[in-house]
């Protein structure tokens, strides 16, 4: 098909009568500009390869593409310049599209791994919260005797005078004037800890003095705060230190002197958090949570008694505060 006088004008130029039949967008000039400009006689295109003009002559191309096209080559008829024109396109389009999959699949593959540690460190971020209306544990206080402790073991240290028990669930160790105790299973992150030392020189440390070092050094290093009150435990008194400054525990310490020596009794609860922070590392660390856990460390705080101490040729000096319970 060929303009209404029937004349062909292709290849004529400037001067070449335009049909109106290919009037519009080129969509093959716009996509391969230069390559399309080349096999359709249009060598202006090939600005389109210098810079700056490259983000120009795409738009350029794709409205004067088909102008251009019909004066500056000769074609057999409307149907065929149709006809390439669309096969331009459709090479142009696929060219654009493919590669634009494959980099936005490689985008994908890239950014999956990303999306999938933030996702969980999000949900992590949800588990770590304090469940709604579990304010952190608190024990009793003083701390009561267990009624039943069947199958419980002993542990003895005549040197410091003191003995406590145990049940079977629970993982126990002492050595000297040093006790400790914590569930079998992993997860849980409840534990009691209890040192006893003799003051020496005699009159140089006393509990007093201790419980508040202990105060200064909590205030000092935890953001939260310490609440100290006077108890008696075990007929003397005593001072008793609650700490709540951690959403994943909190703690209690019993601080009472007897006739020879000082006694420092820790306890660490857990607080009823699914995961959460070591204390003093950055160790996220999963936590049972389990209550019963917290429930169990007062009932061993409930079996401790003094026992008259075998030698009292103790040296050992008064500790430091340990940082991983205070």
């Amino acid at each position: 098909m060929l303009p209404q006088n029937g004349e062909n004008t292709s290849g004529g130029g400037v001067s070449a009568t335009i049909p109106p039949e290919i009037r519009g967008w080129n969509w093959g000039a716009f996509f391969l500009n230069a390559a399309w400009g080349v096999f359709n006689g249009t060598y202006v295109a090939l600005l389109a390869i210098v810079p700056v003009l490259n983000v120009i002559m795409p738009f350029v191309l794709g409205a004067k593409g088909n102008r251009w096209a019909w004066q500056n080559k000769r074609w057999e008829s409307v149907e065929q310049f149709k006809r390439v024109q669309r096969k331009w396109a459709i090479a142009g389009l696929v060219l654009f599209i493919v590669p634009l999959g494959i980099f936005g699949y490689f985008l994908y593959i890239i950014s999956r791994p990303l999306f999938l540690i933030n996702q969980q460190f999000s949900q992590t971020e949800k588990e770590s919260a304090v469940a709604p209306n579990a304010p952190p544990y608190k024990p009793p206080s003083p701390p009561v005797s267990p009624t039943n402790t069947d199958g419980w073991s002993t542990y003895t240290s005549s040197e410091y005078g003191f003995s406590v028990l145990y049940p079977q669930n629970f993982k126990a160790s002492g050595t000297g004037n040093w006790f400790s105790a914590n569930p079998t299973r992993e997860g849980s992150l409840a534990s009691l800890y209890i040192q006893a030392f003799p003051p020496v020189p005699p009159g140089a440390t006393s509990a007093s003095s201790f419980a508040d070092s202990v105060v200064a050094n909590v205030r000092s290093s935890h953001a939260g705060y310490a609440t100290t009150s006077s108890i008696k435990f075990l007929g003397y008194d005593a001072i008793e230190i609650y700490i709540a400054d951690n959403q994943l525990l909190s703690r209690d310490t019993i601080t009472f002197q007897s006739e020879k020596m000082i006694y420092d009794i820790a306890r660490m609860y857990n607080n009823g958090m699914l995961k959460g922070w070591t204390p003093g590392t950055t160790e996220r660390v999963e936590s049972k949570g389990d209550l019963a856990d917290n429930e169990t460390i007062d009932k061993i705080v409930g079996t401790m008694k003094l026992i008259p101490i075998v030698s009292s040729s103790q040296t050992t000096p008064p500790p430091t505060i340990p940082g991983r319970f205070r």
